[in-house]
């Protein structure tokens, strides 16, 4: 991943970002920074003029990666299969990388008061689920990497009941480690993301029907996954309630694109209870209990 100025021609990045365009549009009130490739950072400007240089000089991609997918829907199981070609000689160490993330999770954001003032409800993409060879990886390729020889990496892991696997996302990439699996030489060399469900993109996905899930795990403590699924766009709610009818949480309240979503619904601040939601849309109102055990 490369992150970089784009700023009118023969202007200076940093003069532009401290005069009144960025800065005065946006509330940047920092030195703008960029990550390049998998680099330790933030790079402050000029310094991350030559790893742009560097990143944009291997836009050539150095391997490509083939992904080989087998997914178990009674036991959840994925098994996965990177074969990953040499395009060129590579005498640099290369580090690979697999990650689970799942789309479409309902999510309350309260820790930005900046961004988010008093938190809010947001639908996020590309949620990290599972990391599944660690943070940086596994060694791939070390010495010469001769052109055209391909090297295999297999992986087996089982996906959460609470996730969508419709929704989630195999991502490989390989990157140089050279001076560390996370330093100065880090740059990508190649991406690859996948449905797990071959064959199904869900930004696109339109369900048949309205459908409002029982939570999973139920009982829980503190945090339970809900789904629901809508055909159509439209305006939603999805609201929680206690015993006699107090409203505890709204997860949902506004305009909602059609799709299936996974609401993740978190009670550290409740008692242990019975508890309801209701999800309302359209001419559709389901209400379902669950029960919250401290």
């Amino acid at each position: 991943m490369v992150l970089a100025y784009h700023g009118p021609a023969g202007q200076d990045p940093y003069s532009y970002f401290s005069g009144n365009n960025i800065i005065g549009l946006m509330g940047y009130t920092g030195y703008p920074t960029a990550y390049i490739g998998r680099r330790v950072g933030p790079l402050t400007y000029p310094g991350w003029n030559n790893p742009v240089v560097i990143q944009s000089n291997l836009m050539e991609p150095g391997v490509s990666i083939n992904v080989v997918k087998s997914y178990n829907s009674t036991t959840h199981q994925l098994d996965v299969t990177a074969n990953v070609t040499s395009l060129r000689q590579i005498d640099t160490t290369c580090n690979i990388n697999f990650v689970l993330t799942e789309d479409y999770l309902i999510y309350n954001q309260v820790n930005n008061n900046v961004c988010i003032p008093g938190g809010s409800n947001y639908v996020h993409k590309w949620t990290v689920r599972n990391m599944v060879n660690g943070a940086t990886g596994e060694m791939l390729s070390t010495g010469t990497w001769a052109p055209n020889v391909t090297k295999v990496k297999n992986w087996t892991t089982t996906l959460d009941n609470a996730w969508i696997a419709g929704n989630c996302r195999v991502n490989v990439f390989v990157y140089f480690s050279a001076g560390g699996s996370l330093g100065t030489q880090s740059y990508v060399q190649q991406t690859k993301k996948e449905s797990v469900l071959t064959g199904i993109h869900n930004e696109n996905e339109i369900a048949e029907n309205y459908s409002l899930s029982q939570n999973y795990p139920n009982p829980f403590n503190p945090v339970t996954n809900i789904h629901f699924s809508l055909p159509k766009d439209g305006n939603v709610s999805l609201k929680f309630y206690d015993m006699v009818g107090n409203e505890v949480a709204t997860y949902v309240e506004g305009f909602m694109m059609a799709g299936t979503y996974n609401a993740e619904f978190d009670g550290s601040n409740l008692a242990s209870g019975i508890y309801f939601y209701t999800l309302r849309a359209d001419n559709f109102v389901d209400t379902k209990k669950m029960t919250l055990i401290k």
